[in-house]
């Protein structure tokens, strides 16, 4: 099925292709993770190391949402897909962005967690942001799909529909 959706990569074997890409995400990482910014408060081993490990599960965890994406674009359909899923994937990646964005902008935020942890900085760093909103596009994009290809089929339980609407009303409310 593999194969037939996104095609061969001349003639390698699927275990080939598999070491290709994990070799591919790893020297991406080790590139990004030593030429971007790095985090101040690391000292210079911890700091490359932190940075490329980071950079390497943005790679990763990032490709993750790409074969159900296609899959669904392939197929027209999100049969089978579970839509209570990507509406609680959906509100978590929207509560895990605004984490990461005010962390890593608001200086206010950071002084405050400065003030309340013995001076130390927070450790969202710029791999942390890029994942957050990316993971939340794509879900989105899958959210998209459902209703785009199957409308009312995929629509939430009235359960999932009140855990998501918990998840945005108890930060509001606090």
């Amino acid at each position: 099925e593999h194969k037939r959706l996104v095609g061969s990569t001349r003639g390698l074997s699927e275990a080939q292709e598999i070491r290709f890409v994990g070799c591919a995400i790893v020297c991406a990482g080790i590139v990004l993770g030593c030429t971007m910014t790095r985090n101040p408060d690391l000292s210079g081993t911890n700091s490359y190391m932190s940075n490329i490990l980071g950079y390497i599960y943005f790679l990763v965890w990032s490709l993750s949402f790409y074969p159900q994406v296609i899959l669904n674009w392939v197929r027209k359909t999100t049969i089978g897909f579970s839509s209570e899923f990507v509406h609680l994937n959906l509100a978590g990646y929207i509560l895990y962005s605004l984490y990461n964005l005010l962390f890593f902008f608001d200086k206010g935020l950071q002084q405050q967690y400065r003030d309340a942890n013995n001076g130390d900085n927070n450790l969202v760093e710029v791999h942390d942001v890029l994942f957050a909103l990316h993971g939340f596009l794509l879900t989105l994009v899958q959210l998209c799909q459902c209703y785009h290809y199957d409308g009312r089929k995929q629509l939430p339980s009235s359960i999932t529909g009140a855990v998501c609407f918990g998840l945005f009303a108890t930060p509001a409310v606090w």
